[in-house]
């Protein structure tokens, strides 16, 4: 289910939102997200690794584990924070 108009990022940053409800600072809720989603945790609006993987890997077989150094499209820690201060400023 993904949000009509947000580029992956800004879905990533909506995900990271949820994740820093408890206070703690962006880079926790950060790593806690990702720790959550290549466990296999759907998030809102991205899916799950698996659906990541298929979205970007069409043509490579799916692993059996989600391999720890990929991070998907728009899901870096950079790109979530430039994201986040779009969806604030409402652009």
């Amino acid at each position: 289910m993904k949000r009509v108009g947000l580029t992956a990022a800004q879905s990533w940053a909506c995900v990271l939102s949820c994740f820093t409800m408890h206070g703690e600072s962006a880079k926790m809720a950060y790593l806690a997200m990702m720790r959550a989603f290549r466990e296999g945790r759907a998030m809102p609006s991205v899916g799950d690794w698996k659906y990541q993987w298929k979205k970007t890997h069409p043509h490579t077989r799916l692993p059996s584990m989600c391999p720890l150094d990929w991070t998907p499209r728009g899901a870096s820690f950079s790109a979530i924070m430039a994201a986040r201060k779009t969806l604030k400023e409402g652009k």
